[in-house]
């Protein structure tokens, strides 16, 4: 009897435990939901708002601007603004966050689509982002003009 009581208080214990983690995990991750939409919602939407290539250099990750050089990346988001024209229509971004593990490192990674209309045609946007240092920053964007 007494092995059973044991084995009770074990499976209560690891309930427990593996309740708390749930909702320490649950918090953790509806945080980081809301500050990657946040940050999509003020910063990303203020680079397509000005067409302010400057704002974006400064918002990309570095494995972004390893892949394409600043000049390139400025050039390249100058002639999509020109392509696609003024923002008249911002329709907000939706997507989330998502945690791995590589390397025995916690990556936490976003990635959002954005509507929006311009004033020459309406886009949707792809944002890659990552979390480094505390701080959001875009890994990854691709765009299709409908």
């Amino acid at each position: 009897m007494l092995d059973m009581k044991k084995l009770i208080w074990i499976l209560a214990i690891f309930t427990a435990v593996a309740v708390i983690v749930s909702l320490a995990l649950n918090y953790f991750n509806n945080n980081l939901n809301s500050e990657s939409r946040d940050f999509v919602d003020t910063t990303f939407r203020k680079i397509i708002t000005d067409w302010d290539s400057n704002l974006l250099i400064a918002n990309s990750s570095p494995s972004m601007l390893a892949m394409l050089p600043k000049e390139k990346l400025k050039a390249s988001f100058n002639a999509l603004g020109k392509d696609l024209g003024a923002l008249k229509k911002y329709r907000g971004a939706s997507g989330q966050v998502g945690i791995n593990f590589e390397e025995n490192k916690q990556v936490v990674t976003a990635t959002y689509d954005v509507a929006c209309a311009f004033e020459k045609t309406e886009a949707v946007f792809r944002l890659q982002l990552i979390r480094e240092a505390g701080k959001w920053q875009i890994k990854a964007i691709s765009v299709n003009k409908k």
